[in-house]
């Protein structure tokens, strides 16, 4: 069969054109640490961004003990994601992913070295419910993100942060050239617009309370310890080396 362009051009028609990948939205949804600063204008200043994928971790399987292998997957992989913002001349965009990296570790300058950090002691490392966020990728058709343009896929990165903020490049050679700034996140997983929704029945509901009822429990139990420890550490460690075999003390 010869190739025939019209058919080809008929069937991008059909499913509504091709997409660019200039159309594109990031939102930014802070943790709870940082409630207090904004981030709804940082969707006009994120320059490139991913749409994220996924893969599986594998193992090799031969059923029978020989012969073909088989790939049997374990464990899904969710990749870390790169997203590079313009740096404002404000630098609220370099003090809000900053202070979002301190709420991950307290760490400080010369000026108040013993300061506490979001309520985070110094060189200390917060639990994830503190700086967990989220962050929203859209795709959009050719008419972009008004009113009038159409959302193409929407990704959601849940209990995502920031694991690295990359070096900003300076150069006196480059004078027409905009500052920007590399952030690479992580996250545990991702949903999206075009993921089945599945159904919800009895059996799943009672396991999701089970679920939430067991994370809301050890989450308040470490919140408890956490308080005890920065309160008097000494106090705890006694306390709790008394509740040990006398044979276990010697190692504390």
């Amino acid at each position: 069969m010869a190739f025939n362009v019209n058919e080809m051009l008929g069937t991008i028609n059909a499913v509504g054109g091709l997409t660019k990948s200039s159309k594109f939205i990031v939102r930014i949804g802070p943790p709870p640490s940082l409630r207090g600063l904004n981030s709804t204008d940082f969707s006009f200043l994120c320059d490139s961004a991913a749409l994220p994928g996924i893969s599986f971790q594998t193992d090799e399987i031969r059923m029978a003990g020989y012969g073909n292998s088989e790939k049997r997957p374990y464990a899904p992989i969710f990749q870390d994601i790169n997203l590079t913002f313009f740096c404002d001349s404000n630098a609220r965009v370099l003090k809000f992913f900053q202070q979002w990296a301190q709420s991950v570790y307290a760490f400080n300058d010369n000026s108040n070295p013993n300061g506490v950090v979001k309520t985070l002691p110094p060189n200390t490392f917060a639990y994830p419910k503190d700086y967990f966020g989220m962050v929203e990728i859209e795709h959009y058709d050719d008419a972009g993100p008004d009113s009038s343009g159409n959302g193409i896929v929407l990704y959601q990165l849940n209990e995502a942060y920031p694991i690295a903020i990359g070096d900003i490049a300076l150069d006196w050679n480059n004078e027409n050239q905009l500052t920007k700034i590399p952030i690479t996140f992580t996250y545990t997983w991702w949903s999206a617009s075009t993921l089945s929704e599945g159904e919800a029945n009895e059996r799943s509901s009672l396991l999701a309370n089970a679920l939430q009822q067991t994370q809301s429990r050890v989450g308040a139990e470490l919140s408890l310890i956490r308080q005890l420890i920065f309160r008097d550490p000494f106090q705890f460690i006694n306390g709790f080396a008394n509740q040990l075999p006398d044979s276990y003390v010697g190692f504390l």
